[in-house]
């Protein structure tokens, strides 16, 4: 098996197999091929290292991880992002309001619906 270098990771064998162990193991983790494949694995792991090890796996080597994945690794990172992060429902939220925001300008008023109906005019 070929060692892969990593940018901005250092860590030794051991602290290695205890994050891959801990995110084989974890609880809900099944395998699907778009959403949960070897190359999410090998993210995860980054992770889960940069997290448990924040000095020795810098979060360029996540980056890196994410680079070289495929266009769903992004997406999933997307939907991460903006459903369990609380920035992305922050920014959701936000877009959500923005939306309604619009919607009810571009709405004509009841007032005005209520006058546009009266067949003489009001005093």
């Amino acid at each position: 098996m070929e060692a892969r270098v990593i940018p901005g990771a250092e860590i030794t064998e051991s602290q290695l197999k205890e994050a891959a162990e801990a995110v084989f193991y974890r609880k809900g983790n099944t395998y699907h091929m778009l959403t949960n494949n070897c190359q999410h694995f090998c993210i995860d792991v980054v992770t889960w290292l940069h997290y448990r090890y924040l000095e020795s796996v810098s979060r360029d080597a996540i980056k890196d991880c994410e680079g070289k994945g495929t266009k769903p690794i992004a997406l999933r990172k997307f939907i991460f992002w903006t459903c369990f992060t609380n920035e992305g429902r922050m920014a959701h939220a936000r877009a959500k309001q923005a939306t309604e925001a619009e919607e009810a300008a571009t709405q004509p008023s009841i007032r005005t619906l209520n006058r546009s109906r009266v067949p003489f005019p009001m005093k």
